[in-house]
């Protein structure tokens, strides 16, 4: 009994070993299965991951008050938490007409699946003159997809290739 027991453990050993062995041989030769990264980094490396950052260029820099700065970073906060109502409420108190404030806001609605309302803010900032950059296109894009007007989303692209 005791000698089959020592069988096993020497088996267990042995499969441990060649399956380690197996592993590193995968690894040193750039085996796909191996070395393969997750699929969030994969496609944020390819562009398509779901937070995207904007493009850094002269365009899209807009300058924000410190009082600015703040709404943006609680609107943000809001809406990554999915807090439409408290996002809601934070940019529904702002008079003013920074662009990185109501991409702040239209973002959030995004985030939590408030796209009418999402749409309805774009409209405002429409209404008003703001300035808008390609981050402003491509989540108005996005908003409006979700909508459901197709067309719409279209004319963006001829809008933000104008703007560029």
């Amino acid at each position: 009994m005791a000698r089959r027991r020592e069988t096993a453990n020497a088996r267990c050993v042995h499969g441990a070993v060649g399956l380690a062995l197996l592993l590193a041989s995968l690894k040193a030769f750039d085996c796909p299965f191996a070395c393969q990264k997750p699929l969030n980094q994969e496609r944020a490396i390819a562009g398509f991951g779901l937070n995207v950052k904007a493009v850094d260029d002269e365009a899209n820099r807009v300058e924000a008050t410190k009082q600015e700065q703040h709404l943006i970073r609680r609107i943000t906060e809001s809406g990554r938490r999915g807090y439409w109502s408290e996002a809601s409420k934070i940019f529904s108190n702002y008079a003013g007409g920074a662009t990185s404030v109501y991409n702040a806001a239209i973002t959030a609605a995004l985030r939590c699946g408030k796209f009418q309302e999402g749409a309805d803010i774009y409209r405002r900032m429409c209404n008003s003159d703001i300035p808008k950059t390609k981050p402003t296109f491509t989540v108005a894009i996005k908003l409006f997809a979700n909508c459901g007007v197709q067309a719409r989303c279209r004319s963006f692209g001829t809008k933000c290739r104008m703007s560029a």
